[in-house]
């Protein structure tokens, strides 16, 4: 059994200027093409937020700040809203999305070694958190806590972090294996919004 946690820390301004691999945004990508987000456009909008030319080879090595990574994420959510890009964030996600950091945990012999090998590298899908995790009788926990002010993108992010690894942690265990969600903040949106999208309904106002 798992649990997954969010928990609310203040955060550090100065560790805004952290720098990602280009193929972060691969998940972005993929949820704004599920909402009808052309190729086109979304070139558009890397050439617009980021000032990167996604028609230069050399792109696919270049890095990107959380800055830049924000302002991806919110120009979704503001032309989107926050539940449908939350829940196209989710949807069909898979291990390759993330790169190599996907492809070992999917590839380790076991499923403590998966989860183990995708939290190592947690820098990769939660770069605004530190992880931490500890087993407590036949429960494993995970906890993410936010390093960085993130400002109006706190809430969404803090879901789709936990939301995110609560998915590959049943890509790597099995779908029917259980995996309890706690939020620290306030509930967003209602139960049968996260039951019917993610098949749990989380507990919130976790401290």
């Amino acid at each position: 059994m798992f649990s997954i946690i969010s928990r609310d820390l203040p955060g550090d301004p100065l560790l805004r200027n952290v720098f990602l691999p280009l193929f972060v945004l691969q998940i972005p990508q993929k949820t704004l093409a599920r909402l009808n987000v052309t190729t086109n456009d979304w070139e558009q909008l890397l050439s617009l937020l980021l000032k990167i030319d996604t028609t230069n080879p050399g792109a696919a090595q270049a890095f990107i700040d959380f800055d830049g990574y924000s302002k991806v994420v919110l120009t979704g959510i503001r032309l989107f809203g926050a539940d449908r890009f939350l829940a196209s964030y989710i949807e069909d996600i898979q291990p390759h999305h993330f790169g190599p950091v996907g492809m070992a945990a999917i590839s380790a012999p076991t499923v403590a070694d998966g989860l183990e090998s995708w939290l190592s590298q947690a820098i990769v899908m939660a770069p605004a958190c530190s992880v931490s995790r500890r087993v407590s009788g036949d429960e494993m926990i995970v906890s993410f806590t936010q390093v960085i002010d993130i400002g109006e993108l706190r809430i969404v992010y803090e879901e789709m972090i936990v939301l995110l690894t609560r998915k590959i942690i049943q890509l790597l265990a099995g779908p029917d294996t259980q995996v309890k969600v706690q939020f620290a903040h306030e509930s967003i949106n209602s139960p049968e919004y996260y039951e019917r999208h993610f098949g749990t309904i989380p507990r919130f106002n976790s401290k």
